[in-house]
């Protein structure tokens, strides 16, 4: 079984964890329609914090933005947080696997 690619993808082989956040960005803001982020870790830090930025930008522009972080690794998310990302219309909810 393999599995087709559709038009207008690529795959692209990151090597590091500043280029992954990097490039992260860089799709969040080509974003034009929904974004769905699922993520492991999403921590209020500077790092989780530009992510955030990232996304509210994209809600800005009228983008649909869901994100689902994992409900223990990113208990560190304040309920302030998760407020503001609300308020900039960005979708967030914990999941417990």
């Amino acid at each position: 079984m393999s599995t087709k690619y559709t038009p207008n993808n690529n795959v692209k082989l990151v090597h590091s964890g500043s280029d992954f956040f990097d490039i992260l960005c860089r799709m969040i803001d080509s974003a034009r329609h929904t974004i769905h982020l699922q993520t492991y870790i999403l921590s209020n830090d500077q790092t989780g914090l530009k992510i955030i930025g990232c996304l509210k930008s994209a809600a800005k522009r009228n983008v649909k933005v869901y994100v689902m972080a994992d409900g223990y690794a990113s208990q560190d998310i304040s309920e302030t947080l998760q407020k503001e990302m609300e308020d900039a219309g960005i979708s967030f909810r914990f999941f417990e696997p």
